[in-house]
């Protein structure tokens, strides 16, 4: 998609509503705008209506074709990769931190029962995914996971460094008591 250049301005060559082309300002304008409707609208929401709506999309999603599930996840990776693509690295760093936020949030505060349903669950996908590799694909994954270990511990502080060393202690100890305990 072609962009042109002027003072401050990017236009899109890409058609939108009757014809009309969209500077990228406007763009950023109506999607800002499609985002607070929607938050304004789920922030009104009842708890009723949210899991009404939330237990509608899971029976869409349990429901869907093979075919229908890989063609959603490859139109969500894709959107998912052109804003990655687009973001800054200031904006990509807010994202990751924001996701971890969410994510441990979720983790405090969920039950036992929840926990180990969810660990359970990561655990049957992991090993269908293993499972269903090939050599080549294992290899590679593999070699990613290295790389990525590398550039963390390449640039983590001493304190970082000192941290990480520490939970893995701490998790190894857990193991092996777990271990012990089932032997």
């Amino acid at each position: 998609m072609p962009l042109n250049r002027g003072n401050n301005m990017v236009t899109i060559n890409k058609k939108v509503n009757k014809n009309k082309n969209e500077t990228a300002t406007q763009r950023k304008r109506r999607l800002e705008k499609a985002k607070e409707k929607y938050r304004t609208k789920r922030a009104k929401e009842s708890e009723y209506e949210t899991l009404s709506r939330l237990q509608k999309r899971r029976e869409r999603l349990a429901t869907e074709t093979p075919e229908q599930h890989d063609t959603r996840l490859i139109a969500q990776r894709e959107r998912q990769r052109q804003l990655v693509e687009s973001e800054t690295p200031e904006r990509h760093e807010s994202r990751l931190a924001s996701q971890r936020e969410r994510q441990r949030e979720l983790i405090a505060s969920e039950t036992p029962e929840r926990q180990e349903s969810r660990l359970t669950l990561q655990r049957n996908r992991q090993r269908e995914l293993l499972a269903s590799e090939t050599p080549e694909q294992h290899e590679a994954r593999l070699s990613r996971r290295r790389e990525r270990r590398k550039e963390l511990e390449a640039s983590e502080t001493p304190e970082q460094r000192h941290n990480r060393l520490k939970y893995q202690r701490e998790r190894a100890q857990k193991c092996r008591a777990k271990n012990h305990v089932q032997a």
